[in-house]
């Protein structure tokens, strides 16, 4: 559920923040932004910054930053599953949701929101939100190939979140 939070919010959510150097900051060959000095951080120049991602976390790449992947933010532990400690083959081990390392680059996971409410407070809304519509209702696109054609180009917006480019039906239905 959090690789799921953080991943739409990433790609689909552009917001601005503002961040104080704690070094000198080098820009290219000419530009240098002195130590203690505000700046202004689109989320997707670091969401979407894929040199950046894979040194942090080369698994974080394996698809590319501009397609939607849920599972960006799971991490595998084949060696502390028991399967694998008697040296059986095909385990996967245990998942979880880990962000160490990529704290810098995905500046939607520490909005303003979740600093006013509590982190905790707003992965519970959030998580509350999706399971009452999931288990109440059952969403299907009717023409899911469609879906790649509206989907907005991520590299566009500055700010604000990013809508489909057309109209996209939907079935619900009450379960």
């Amino acid at each position: 559920m959090d690789s799921l939070l953080t991943e739409t919010t990433r790609l689909r959510l552009a917001s601005l923040t503002v961040r104080t150097t704690s070094d000198h900051l080098e820009i290219g060959d000419q530009w240098t932004v002195p130590k203690d000095t505000y700046i202004l951080i689109f989320s997707h120049d670091t969401a979407l910054n894929t040199e950046a991602w894979a040194k942090a976390r080369p698994h974080s790449v394996d698809k590319p930053l501009e397609q939607y992947w849920a599972e960006r933010f799971i991490i595998l532990d084949r060696s502390s599953s028991k399967a694998s400690q008697r040296g059986q083959r095909n385990d996967i081990g245990s998942i979880s949701f880990n962000l160490e390392g990529l704290e810098s680059l995905n500046m939607n996971v520490g909005d303003f929101q979740q600093y006013l409410l509590g982190r905790a407070y707003v992965k519970a809304v959030h998580a509350a939100t999706l399971a009452v519509v999931l288990h109440e209702f059952e969403l299907q696109f009717c023409e899911p190939d469609l879906f790649d054609a509206v989907a907005p180009p991520v590299h566009e917006k500055a700010f604000g979140m990013l809508k489909p480019l057309g109209e996209i039906a939907v079935r619900i239905r009450k379960r």
